[in-house]
């Protein structure tokens, strides 16, 4: 379920895609725990931007897991109640100081979401603004979030050197 819908996110942002299953790529280098395996090898690549969806990693685990929710616990439809805050499917990367009036939270009663107003959330996985504003949540004790990148197709010309 979370592939397909990341396959039209791509249709509707990427020139010239055809369907292919993404290719996934960090665009920051990770830690060496990450790299630390003998037999592995890291690729410096170079892609054109309009080949590629760029988003927060941790904003796509976000959203894995509510895919994974409602493909593995609801049989892919839309619940008429959400558990726990934890299964939300509201995806808000960016914490803002809550008034009396206003919450982080959409306005609907607790635990019950607007399938369509979280839906248009989940792109905000996609929007690189949202990092310098204050709040921003996800992976805010890195100095830079990691970022990933989905493309259809990895030539042979990409690949700039191997590290």
């Amino acid at each position: 379920m979370a592939y397909e819908w990341l396959r039209e996110m791509m249709s509707t942002s990427l020139l010239d895609y055809h369907q292919e299953w993404p290719v996934w790529r960090l665009l920051n280098r990770p830690n060496s725990k990450l790299t630390n395996r003998p037999n592995d090898g890291l690729l410096r690549m170079e892609i054109p931007q309009r080949r590629m969806l760029v988003c927060f990693y941790e904003g796509w685990l976000c959203l894995l897991g509510v895919m994974h929710h409602l493909d593995k616990d609801c049989g892919g439809k839309w619940p008429e109640q959400w558990v726990c805050y934890q299964d939300s499917p509201y995806i808000e990367p960016v914490r803002h100081e809550a008034t009396e009036t206003e919450t982080d939270l959409p306005k609907a009663k607790p635990w019950f979401f607007d399938e369509n107003e979280c839906r248009k959330t989940w792109e905000r996985i996609f929007d690189l603004t949202l990092y310098p504003q204050k709040g921003f949540t996800w992976n805010a004790q890195a100095r830079n979030p990691l970022l990933q990148a989905v493309v259809p197709v990895i030539y042979r010309s990409d690949i700039a050197t191997e590290v």
